[in-house]
């Protein structure tokens, strides 16, 4: 059975192969499988909204391609990514039940990034998206 890793690296390829986009998307991928609140959502979703949630904190553009390769429609992906807000949160804070995560993105240097950034403040446009992209 494939995991979040290897969608990871099928997604990779649809961003340019950013390495920066793929090294915070594998911070989410571990994420989910620390917490019990991302449990339920199968390793091709988690890479989806990995890719995309790491993409809209570095400023990157989403490719729309990515979108039919991952099966998933616009309103799908932003619902999964706000999946991902409370666990963030929980995850990167100082008091967290486990620091190795944290610590492990912190010595790639993403430590900064994931401390100020909040990632509750990112724009998931769900309101905005046409009937056409619910469906």
């Amino acid at each position: 059975m494939p995991n979040t890793i290897q969608f990871l690296r099928k997604y990779r390829i649809y961003v340019k192969n950013d390495p920066t986009v793929h090294e915070l998307a594998k911070f989410f991928g571990e994420m989910a499988l620390l917490d019990y609140s991302l449990a339920h959502i199968r390793p091709s979703h988690v890479a989806a909204a990995a890719v995309y949630i790491s993409c809209q904190m570095l400023g990157k553009e989403f490719p729309s391609a990515a979108y039919e390769i991952m099966r998933l429609s616009k309103f799908e992906l932003a619902a999964l990514a706000k999946m991902f807000v409370a666990p963030f949160n929980i995850w990167t804070a100082k008091s967290a039940p486990l620091t190795m995560l944290r610590t492990n993105y912190e010595k790639l240097g993403f430590g900064k990034k994931i401390h100020v950034y909040k990632l509750d403040t990112l724009i998931f446009d769900m309101d905005c998206l046409s009937l056409a992209d619910r469906e």
